[in-house]
């Protein structure tokens, strides 16, 4: 329709005059019909008219083609806009925020304002940008009439909006475009036909792909062809998709471009693709396994899975290992039947990865076989990846069939069973579990102690005390002091939790009896316990007072602390006097730590250590109690020990720990006397050292 570049020139400047300059508008006479003028332009264009007609054309498509409605649009803010664009002196900012505007309210008044800057330097790509977002088919007419008249990249701009507004009846003049000697614009009107994506866009793009100098084509025409493909495939339109993937598949691309077309090839042709799915899967190129395992994970096609289903046994092993965890990412109908099948394959490491995928969406069903694959590999990997799945089943009745299975799996089984079921939280299990830790196997025993302690309630309490004073196995007797002792911590009223084990007292044969519920009174703690405790120190026993002497030693809170310190004071044993001691300490640095400065009470029973403590060791542990204790009384009773040769070192650390906090507790003369008599007596350099750094900070 224009006839060399000097004539388009000339043409743009008449457009811009027509349009956009200071003189009236030129239009149709009011009175002339829409239809009539329609016409009148189709006429014009076929019969190639001048350059000068072929621009009046353009104005009069775009102001006469009927349009669709911007949405509520705003008259007067459309005028507004257009009047800055037109006017001389507007400024660049004020022209970008009119093509902003017009983007947002624009009507069809705008459109022949807007196409006489896309070839303007400065307001080209905001004209793209106003143009792109307006509705109208007058918009689209305009760009259309463009392609013929702009060069470079204002055409390659208008094009991309083309493209962006999807306009299919641009396609054939956008196909004349793909071949252009100037590569930004071949790749734009390539983009832009993939983007519109219909049938003729297809063809277009096949040819383009087919017909590609030296044979291979430009990346751009690839993508576009992946676009388009897309495209045609959510319009239903397989046949069309098809063809395009295929010519990608068969052509001399990048990589990533093939993929993409073998994906698009599976996922339409579907079951029939399953030759190309196993060479996929075959492939010794990672890229295309991978893409063969995202294949399978994604397929909608049941019967292409099924298909490649019933090819796995005659899958390379790591293939079928690969292929496996894909099918357990489904998670359907179909995976768990391959994957059923497949723990009983004669490979081993085809076995393990069907277990392990059988705890992902296995049902009950699945434990038997978990179970047996358990017991029958001893301890390989096929044991511990049954017994992982078997924790990891959701089933609502795997719990019960853990359960169920007990009874009859070996001793080294149902220990393993008992950990799932605690694993599990299986409160289920609890009657099952009271009659394994009655079980002549002592790890058994050990195991349900051990998970009644996490599982059983306060209901169990009894019968669990019944059981421990039977159970033969020390070890699981300790596991059955802490399960009892956990299980009444779960008594709503603290003062009803030693109720159970205090009522088994007198049931009990022997002095091996009342000292395990002695330890267990120990774990419980509340006040009856201690009441029985205290009066179990009295007994002639050795062996019971030694387990109430234990029992109080590992109190919770400071309620034996008094009592505590008069065993020590009193006691002949020099074991069961270090243990009250270093039990005192540990409350008394207990109490200390629940308050920002030491009770008198605390002071008073370190006070009190001090007196009892007779041999180093026992000193020893008073003074690394003192050290926590910023006190008064507790830097006078560290100072004392600084006489002594065999734990001066210890005293020293203590009183220049303590010297510190008391300097910032208001007592920095005490305390820096502390530290001085420390530079006095200890001959340690590293203590000097830390003493010196103590008195520089207060001074």
């Amino acid at each position: 329709t224009c006839v060399g570049t000097r004539r388009k020139k000339s043409s743009l400047a008449m457009l811009k005059q027509t349009v956009c300059g200071p003189g009236p508008h030129v239009g149709w006479d009011e009175g002339a019909s829409q239809e009539r003028d329609l016409l009148m332009s189709q006429r014009l264009l076929r019969r190639r008219v001048r350059v000068t007609g072929f621009f009046l054309a353009l104005v009069l498509l775009c102001a006469g083609v009927p349009g669709r409605a911007a949405p509520d649009p705003d008259a007067s803010l459309t005028a507004a806009c257009i009047a800055v664009l037109r006017a001389p002196g507007s400024s660049l900012e004020a022209r970008y925020q009119a093509c902003r505007d017009l983007a947002r309210a624009g009507d069809d008044r705008a459109v022949p304002v807007l196409a006489g800057l896309l070839d303007s330097k400065e307001l080209a790509h905001m004209a793209c940008y106003a143009l792109e977002a307006m509705p109208g088919d007058s918009v689209d007419a305009a760009l259309r009439l463009a392609l013929g008249l702009l060069q470079g990249p204002h055409l390659a701009g208008a094009i991309r909006v083309i493209g962006q507004r999807r306009d299919a009846d641009a396609v054939a003049a956008l196909g004349l475009l793909i071949t252009h000697r100037d590569r930004r614009i071949a790749d734009a009107a390539a983009e832009a036909v993939g983007r519109i994506g219909t049938s003729a866009s297809g063809a277009l793009l096949l040819q383009a792909l087919t017909d590609a100098p030296g044979g291979t084509p430009r990346g751009a025409v690839a993508d576009a062809c992946l676009r388009c493909a897309e495209a045609l495939q959510e319009r239903g339109d397989r046949g069309a998709a098809l063809r395009l993937y295929e010519a990608m598949a068969a052509a001399p691309l990048p990589e990533h471009q093939l993929l993409a077309a073998l994906r698009g090839v599976v996922v339409v042709r579907g079951v029939e693709a399953m030759p190309l799915l196993l060479e996929l899967l075959g492939s010794d190129s990672p890229s295309r396994r991978g893409l063969a395992m995202r294949l399978t994970r994604e397929a909608s096609d049941e019967n292409l899975v099924q298909a490649l289903a019933a090819k796995l046994p005659t899958l390379p092993v790591q293939t079928q290992v690969e292929l496996l965890a894909a099918l357990v990412d489904r998670g359907d109908s179909v995976a768990i039947a391959v994957v059923g099948d497949a723990a009983r394959s004669a490979v081993p490491e085809v076995r393990v990865a069907a277990l392990r995928a059988l705890g992902t969406f296995g049902d009950a069903t699945c434990i038997p076989l978990l179970i047996q694959a358990a017991s029958d590999a001893g301890g390989t990997d096929e044991s511990a990846a049954a017994l992982d799945a078997l924790g990891r089943l959701a089933a609502v009745e795997a719990d019960a069939a853990l359960v169920a299975a007990l009874p009859g799996s070996d001793p080294v089984i149902r220990v393993k069973l008992i950990g799932l079921l605690a694993s599990r939280h299986a409160p289920v299990a609890v009657p099952a579990l009271l009659e394994q830790a009655g079980s002549a196997e002592g790890s058994v025993s050990l195991a349900a102690f051990s998970a009644l302690g996490a599982l059983a309630s306060p209901e169990h309490l009894g019968a669990m005390v019944e059981l421990l004073l039977a159970c033969p196995h020390e070890p699981a007797r300790e596991a059955g002091i802490r399960a009892v002792g956990a299980t009444a911590g779960r008594i709503a009223d603290p003062a009803q939790r030693a109720a159970a084990v205090v009522a088994a007292l007198p049931r009990t044969v022997g002095p091996a009896q009342r000292c395990l519920l002695l330890q267990a009174l120990g774990r419980i703690g509340n006040f009856a316990a201690f009441s029985v405790l205290r009066a179990a120190l009295t007994v002639a026993d050795a062996g019971v007072r030694d387990a109430a002497v234990r029992a109080l030693c590992s109190w919770s809170d400071a309620t034996p602390t008094a009592l505590l310190l008069t065993l020590a004071g009193t006691t002949e044993s020099p074991v069961h006097r270090t243990l009250a001691l270093r039990a005192v300490v540990r409350l008394a640095g207990m109490v200390a730590g629940d308050s920002e400065r030491p009770s008198p009470q605390v002071v008073a029973w370190f006070a009190e250590i001090g007196r009892i403590a007779a041999s180093d060791d026992e000193k020893r542990l008073l003074l690394a109690g003192l050290a926590d204790l910023p006190h008064r009384a507790a830097l006078d009773l560290a100072l004392t020990y600084l006489k002594e040769q065999a734990i001066r070192s210890e005293a020293a650390l203590a009183v220049v720990r303590l010297a510190g906090a008391l300097g910032d507790l208001g007592h920095r003369a005490a305390a820096e006397s502390a530290l001085k008599q420390v530079l006095a007596t200890v001959p340690d350099q590293a203590i000097r050292q830390q003493a010196n750094a103590a008195l520089k900070t207060m001074q």
